[in-house]
């Protein structure tokens, strides 16, 4: 699995560890992005930082087909919109669609193994 991050960080081999590192060097700031692919071109990507993140990922049922969808905490019921600062630019997501650091690490340690996503959040379809 390759992982590309906001900073110019670009590793085609990432281990759980090396991982770990990057998502901590998420800042909000000069790296408020990152990206884990597999090689079927699936993928969960992130921005924000370095407290508050939004997460979604594209998972692709065949070559031409995929399912896009955004990452949402359970807690909420009408949540209300927020500006979310990603590569210095303001991004509007519901409050539902906040998370901290913990949780989106654990989410891309999930995706790295192949497993299911935690059940920590919700995952709201945004196909197109």
């Amino acid at each position: 699995m390759k992982f590309e991050a906001a900073n110019g960080v670009y590793i085609s081999n990432i281990e759980i560890e090396e991982l770990r590192h990057q998502m901590n060097r998420l800042d909000g700031v000069a790296n408020s992005f990152a990206l884990l692919e597999d090689e079927h071109e699936s993928y969960i990507q992130v921005g924000g930082g370095p407290f508050q993140f939004t997460v979604e990922s594209r998972i692709y049922e065949n070559q031409t087909e995929f399912i896009h969808k955004k990452a949402t905490v359970k807690s909420y019921v009408n949540p209300s919109e927020v500006q979310l600062l990603i590569g210095g630019n303001p991004t509007t997501v519901k409050q539902n669609q906040i998370l901290n650091l913990s949780q989106v690490t654990l989410l891309f340690e999930h995706f790295l193994h192949n497993s299911d996503f935690s059940d920590s959040v919700d995952w709201e379809d945004i196909t197109d």
